[in-house]
């Protein structure tokens, strides 16, 4: 996924800590009211647990610490996300799930913060507001490799 000054890419836009991101809306399946989860195996970094989705295990993620928020309860009020990461399913946890929008992307801007930011699909404007539009995969990736560092195995299955 690489931006481009021209293009226009749809988008969800969400909320997280107050702070507004986005997913490309082509990896995303649904948005749902937050709900019980299966505590995760080994209390891997990021992995808030498990979902059950008609029958298919979904890791949710909380990336509040990934984006150097304190992580709260989970709350009624919130959502998340399922979108896809490569060859699996995973969860967002987000505070609100607020549109689908089409952004053009900001080559200028994507190009500054995917320096800092690995994880980031590129920075789109919806007029005026900008919004970090984060890739699915890389997150997993993330949230994997730390695992892998910090308890020596992890596994991904696909869907």
């Amino acid at each position: 996924m690489q931006a481009d000054d021209r293009r226009t890419i749809e988008v969800l836009v969400f909320q997280i800590g107050g702070e507004r991101y986005g997913l490309p809306a082509a990896e995303v399946r649904e948005v749902l009211p937050a709900a019980t989860l299966a505590a995760p195996p080994g209390g891997r970094l990021g992995l808030l647990g498990i979902l059950n989705l008609r029958g298919q295990a979904v890791p949710i993620l909380d990336l509040r610490p990934l984006l150097g928020q304190a992580c709260g309860p989970l709350l009624p009020t919130e959502h998340f996300i399922i979108a896809r990461a490569g060859g699996t399913w995973l969860g967002l946890r987000a505070d609100t799930a607020d549109a689908l929008v089409v952004a053009e992307w900001d080559a200028e801007a994507t190009s500054h913060i995917r320096r800092q930011w690995d994880y980031l699909a590129g920075v789109a404007r919806t007029g005026d507001d900008l919004v970090l539009v984060l890739d699915p995969r890389r997150l997993w990736e993330r949230c994997a490799n730390a695992a892998v560092q910090s308890a020596g195995t992890f596994s991904i299955s696909s869907p």
